[in-house]
């Protein structure tokens, strides 16, 4: 196959329009808030926002939602600094009084994070096997981690400490469950 434009486009390879979807969370008054965003599939312009997070302030995940919540035309919504609530020399966003007004609420940051794997099919194996990020959640699961299911797992555990367990199993293996020891 020809890798020109057009064959590209036809199959598939280039990230094309942003995708509607709609997210629901929960604000800080603790009342279901349930709205649509647009999200731009991985590509070019995401991954150069990641490296320039990792080279700048490290706030990898800001720059992820950053470069992926997008309008309707593929236009950022918003900055990093919106969404942690800090600018990268570390000084608060302030509101329209002059007060902190904070970042993004932590439901709100997991809705946006399961709209952007959702588009991009991240963690989705094609073969109807298990990724290994799909195994590794259930592994959690098995261990009490999390809640009884995947879905609740998914739901409860932060991304901060999804990475941490990632690392963990990483440096340790597996091993987690007591199955996979061999110890049942």
């Amino acid at each position: 196959m020809s890798l020109d434009l057009q064959s590209l486009h036809e199959s598939g390879g280039l990230a094309g329009a942003p995708v509607r979807k709609e997210i629901t969370f929960k604000n800080f008054y603790d009342e279901e808030i349930t709205g649509q965003v647009w999200v731009r599939r991985l590509s070019y312009q995401s991954a150069v926002g990641d490296m320039q997070a990792i080279k700048t302030d490290g706030e990898l995940a800001a720059a992820r939602i950053a470069s992926c919540i997008v309008d309707h035309r593929g236009e950022p919504l918003y900055q990093k600094h919106d969404i942690t609530g800090v600018y990268e020399d570390g000084t608060p966003v302030l509101d329209n009084d002059g007060k902190p007004r904070g970042g993004f609420v932590e439901s709100l940051l997991h809705a946006l994070w399961r709209a952007i794997a959702e588009v991009n099919a991240l963690g989705k194996s094609q073969s109807g096997e298990l990724s290994s990020e799909e195994a590794f959640w259930h592994e959690l699961v098995l261990c009490g981690v999390g809640g009884r299911t995947v879905a609740e797992a998914q739901q409860r555990l932060s991304y901060a400490e999804f990475v941490d367990w990632c690392r963990y199993r990483d440096q340790c293996g597996s091993g987690l469950s007591p199955r996979m020891r061999g110890n049942l």
